[in-house]
């Protein structure tokens, strides 16, 4: 039995319409996308998070706070997380709703149990696993992956595909679709964006489609980081090379960029501007020149 650390599970209509998904988001990613929607991902523990554009300094957080956490300092809210309990008296007594505990532990038999007794009360479609990136908790993905399939489940996995080959290969019988995270083909402009290189990445999507069927490819198109003509007949002709013929486009939405990913991460965001739809329109088309259809998961 093992715990994990859940940011929340949540129900939402399937994307072809036909029941309820249910997904469940994991914390923990190895990347540090630059262009990052959600940045209460990246670390692997239940944190404190402050969203700076809100906080005006009023101070209820620290006179709230029974261990010192919090104290001000150059004008700014400042966290000691050696000091924190993580009760939620802060998050619950912020007025400008600033401050949020983010990810609860739970284990995944507990979990489980709740899914798998939630199932017979809607129209069920199956469960996504996502993150952050899932195989930053890989021995809990493991264990509940398999006792949802045991139960009878349709499960889902969105994965970077940057972790130990090992993961993905023992995860794999308990999945049913694997959501392939591809971001950039070369190598330097994939570090320079996400902080990791894409050799592992690249390694393991390889592997992967030799040893399961059932592999979608989804790119988030981000304006002036993967969208050239050049990267995106890259990513096809890599597709195609290695027998994927689904893929899921998601157009880049620049105001889904938290301002916590600069105060989480340390790294400055690049401003990338919003996907437009006649470009997806190119895109799309562009796939179908390789014999790729666009997909949901189900």
């Amino acid at each position: 039995m093992s715990k994990g650390t859940v940011i929340q599970t949540k129900r939402i209509e399937a994307p072809d319409g036909k029941g309820i998904l249910t997904v469940i988001q994991l914390k923990g990613c190895p990347l540090k996308c630059t262009f990052c929607g959600k940045p209460e991902s990246i670390k692997k523990a239940p944190e404190f998070m402050l969203e700076p554009s809100r906080c005006d300094l009023c101070g209820h957080c620290i006179s709230v706070c029974l261990t010192n956490a919090l104290y001000l300092e150059d004008e700014r809210i400042i966290f000691n997380p050696q000091s924190c309990r993580m009760c939620d008296a802060c998050q619950d007594n912020c007025p400008k709703l600033a401050i949020g505990i983010v990810g609860e532990r739970i284990k995944e038999e507990d979990l489980s149990e709740k899914i798998l007794a939630d199932m017979g009360n809607y129209q069920r479609v199956g469960v996504l696993l996502e993150g952050g990136e899932p195989f930053m908790q890989a021995s809990f993905t493991y264990n509940l992956l398999g006792r949802l399939k045991n139960g009878g489940v349709s499960t889902s996995v969105v994965t970077s595909g940057y972790a130990p080959w090992e993961y993905l290969e023992n995860t794999a019988p308990y999945v049913d679709y694997f959501v392939y995270n591809l971001k950039h083909m070369d190598n330097e402009s994939h570090t320079k964006v996400t902080g990791v290189s894409n050799s592992l990445i690249l390694e393991n999507f390889v592997k992967l489609t030799k040893i399961h069927s059932n592999v979608v490819v989804q790119v988030k198109v981000v304006p002036g980081f993967n969208d050239s003509e050049e990267n995106v007949r890259a990513t096809f002709r890599f597709m195609v090379d290695n027998g994927v013929t689904k893929v899921r486009l998601s157009p880049f939405n620049g105001e889904d960029v938290s301002s916590f990913y600069q105060w989480q991460t340390g790294r400055k965001r690049n401003r990338f501007a919003s996907l437009e739809e006649e470009r997806l329109r190119e895109i799309e088309g562009i796939a179908a020149e390789y014999g790729l259809t666009s997909t949901s998961i189900y």
